[in-house]
């Protein structure tokens, strides 16, 4: 039902330099976009669990991952955080992304971070579960609800496809002070 397209980026330690270029040369229309799932270390740290970063903006993507994590008798965490990689550029753009990730180790971003390190095992597993997500957002047809916190407002946005709302409001924030509502 929808199309699957794989990229490799280059020059995320530059600034993400690939990803804002997808995003803003307008090669692939960021209105078709249902999500974006980026794979980026995810060799590292043998033992620990792999994480996925972003879920609490899109819960249906998190739902998804956990899903094919319960089958497959994977463990993952959820980290309240988007992490710095290329999924942000989509993330900050209105695409909801979420961002697989082993976590950091003593040869991160140095030149001794070489292949022999990596857990190739983990590896199969992230592409695994991302495979399984993947097959379930193009086969559906529903929009990925994405929430933008805007917090100098104390509010939420939700966008599920059809139309923006106001989600939560923070007491005691401008937003309430202001008399905006969900």
């Amino acid at each position: 039902k929808r199309t699957v397209v794989f990229v490799a980026f280059s020059g995320e330690e530059h600034g993400l330099l690939g990803a804002h270029a997808l995003v803003n040369e307008g090669v692939l229309p960021l209105r078709n976009l249902v999500a974006m799932l980026n794979l980026d270390m995810v060799g590292g740290n043998p033992a620990d669990p792999l994480m996925v970063e972003s879920t609490e903006a899109a819960p249906e993507l998190r739902a998804l991952f956990a899903s094919a994590a319960a089958d497959l008798g994977v463990e993952l965490t959820w980290p309240e955080h988007r992490g710095r990689s290329d999924h942000d550029v989509f993330f900050r753009a209105g695409v909801p992304a979420v961002h697989l990730f082993s976590g950091t180790h003593d040869a991160y971003h140095t030149v001794h971070d070489e292949a022999e390190g990596v857990d190739m095992a983990k590896v199969a597993t992230a592409a695994t579960l991302t495979h399984r997500v993947a097959v379930a957002l193009a086969s559906g047809t529903e929009a990925i609800a994405y929430t933008w916190s805007i917090d100098w407002l104390g509010a939420t946005l939700v966008d599920d496809g059809q139309r923006l709302q106001v989600g939560e409001i923070t007491p005691g924030t401008t937003a309430e002070r202001s008399g905006l509502r969900p």
